[in-house]
């Protein structure tokens, strides 16, 4: 046995509660989430300030994004090699790149910065859930990582907002030199976090090629099946996060201060999503609270061309899809989390990389479905997709391995 597998599996005597391995885990999606979002609101003010084009940085954050599909490469390691260490790593290479992001003059370094910070991030973020998914008894598994995805709207209701006051009193690199700053940190605590107590899995006697990648061993129909509901989840949601600005601002008239209040509001939405889960996903069942989520958000896509009367029902209309969208889709995360505990890691970062990829479908498709046929053609779509990922989890979807 190696030295890190030992460490690994080595129980902690003293080991922090789960309630306290969940805060930390909190505080550090808020600040990689952060980091992901900040060019959302800012991206005009930081090209400017680079002295690159809007369209360039968006290229780049594109760019950025497509490291996720690298994500399983980082679940393998961390399942041999120990999660601890693959998060450290992970965060310690994402404060790397936003500090590179800081001290850029020209776009190369920029794009550098972000390729760094995005394998970072994706390196960090879904082996986060499956160490936690690992300590988290099966019947708390909701209520953890429910909890674990408040992190993302938190980013968005508290983390933009003050680092716009830093940029407005400073400049845009201070809060990238902010979000390097505490990554790096928070990579050294990381550690000291305690080991899951179960040993790193090891590679297979004799596996080569691409086969050993994809076998998610007794298991695999039904994991291959949330993976790909995951897929389809996104891209429902994913159409509709892409152009409600578009059409907010086309029919309605809304300007840059109104569509940030709206943001706001959705905002609200995608931390009552994810803390309906933390409060119900373990009493409803995993299974059945991906069915339930995936039923609600058809019902919200289909009703948006209906309440598309005036900006007071477009807004509520929004409101309800959004809520569903994320309760869904937090609990597909959370339904992932036990299709193949002895590979957790791998089947953690492939759901990555699968909502990631749907995501990217829908960056090709739902703009040019909104121009032609506005927003019924986008509720359509995205009804579709969500239908799809009910049918995968309904007929093929169990529990757990």
């Amino acid at each position: 046995m190696s030295g890190s597998e030992t460490a690994e599996s080595r129980p902690d005597t003293q080991a922090p509660s789960l309630n306290r391995l969940i805060t930390i885990g909190v505080l550090t999606r808020v600040i990689t989430d952060t980091g992901v979002q900040i060019f959302f609101p800012f991206l005009g003010i930081i090209a400017a300030g680079i002295g690159v084009s809007d369209v360039l940085l968006g290229r780049l954050v594109s760019l950025r994004a497509s490291t996720g599909l690298l994500s399983p490469v980082f679940g393998i390691l961390a399942d041999r090699r120990g999660y601890r260490r693959v998060m450290s790593l992970g965060l310690m290479a994402a404060g790397a790149g936003y500090l590179l992001i800081a001290a850029s003059q020209s776009w190369p370094i920029l794009a550098a910065g972000m390729l760094i910070a995005g394998l970072g991030t994706f390196a960090f973020v879904p082996n986060l859930s499956a160490y936690l998914s690992a300590r988290l008894p099966f019947h708390r598994r909701s209520r953890g990582l429910g909890i674990i995805e408040y992190a993302w709207a938190l980013a968005g209701l508290v983390g933009l907002s003050l680092m716009g006051q830093v940029i407005a009193v400073t400049s845009w690199r201070v809060p990238f030199v902010i979000l390097g700053a505490g990554l790096g940190l928070a990579g050294l605590y990381y550690r000291r976090l305690p080991s899951t107590g179960a040993r790193p899995a090891e590679k297979a006697a004799g596996s080569s090629g691409l086969a050993p990648f994809f076998d998610l061993g007794q298991n695999r129909r039904s994991a291959w099946a949330v993976l790909g509901a995951g897929a389809f989840i996104a891209m429902a949601g994913f159409s509709i996060i892409l152009t409600y600005g578009i059409w907010l601002q086309k029919e309605y008239q809304l300007d840059a201060a109104a569509l940030g209040r709206v943001a706001f509001i959705l905002g609200l939405c995608d931390i009552t999503g994810s803390g309906l889960v933390s409060l119900y996903g373990d009493r409803l069942g995993k299974r059945r609270s991906v069915l339930i989520g995936a039923f609600l958000t058809l019902a919200g896509l289909l009703a948006l061309p209906p309440l598309n009367l005036s900006l007071f029902w477009a807004v509520t209309g929004l409101f309800l899809a959004r809520g569903a969208f994320e309760f869904t889709i937090v609990s597909n995360a959370v339904l992932l989390s036990e299709q193949v505990p002895a590979q957790r890691g791998k089947v953690m970062t492939l759901g990555t990389a699968s909502t990631l990829l749907g995501s990217t479908i829908v960056g090709f498709t739902a703009v040019p479905l909104f121009e032609t046929f506005g927003i019924r053609g986008v509720s359509f779509g995205a009804a579709a997709a969500i239908l799809a990922a009910y049918l995968l989890i309904a007929l093929l979807g169990r529990e757990s391995g």
